[in-house]
């Protein structure tokens, strides 16, 4: 006898798979997002210190944070952008657009504007819930004993 579930071919396991899938993605984006918050602040740091960096390795730098932003375009693309968010999706659009820009960026150069870029790519990746994963609200009756403690509370 079959049930609706065998039917539909829908049930624990695909919805399983389906939870398996998002945490691998996210995983995945927050691991970009990290690696081109890495590079900029490599950069950075280089910079401010006159380290001189291999130029595979500002190649490397520039190859993270074009990572990142390509794979959270593909999402801005497919949602309707509005807000900070629409804001955002307009500054890496078309050939004066952030990613348009960075592929055509001297490879030896780190652009003023990458700082803001990263931070777009930061805050785009949170907007879209991949760097909220495993979060919870805490709710002022649901404090953690760490959180307690650093703030004095505990007791």
């Amino acid at each position: 006898m079959s049930t609706d579930t065998e039917k539909t071919g829908s049930g624990p396991a695909e919805e399983y798979e389906a939870y398996s899938d998002y945490d691998l993605v996210s995983r995945r984006v927050t691991a970009a997002v990290h690696s081109a918050v890495e590079a900029y602040s490599r950069a950075m740091q280089d910079q401010t210190s006159g380290v001189k960096v291999s130029t595979f390795e500002r190649v490397r730098r520039r190859a993270a944070i074009l990572e990142a932003a390509t794979i959270l375009r593909a999402e801005l693309d497919a949602i309707t952008t509005t807000g900070r968010v629409g804001e955002v999706a307009r500054d890496w659009s078309g050939r004066d657009g952030y990613v348009e820009k960075l592929r055509r960026t001297d490879r030896l150069a780190r652009p003023d504007w990458w700082g803001e870029f990263v931070g777009q790519i930061r805050f785009v990746a949170r907007e879209l819930g991949y760097l909220k994963t495993g979060e919870t609200k805490q709710t002022e009756d649901n404090e953690s004993d760490a959180h307690k403690l650093v703030m004095g509370t505990l007791g």
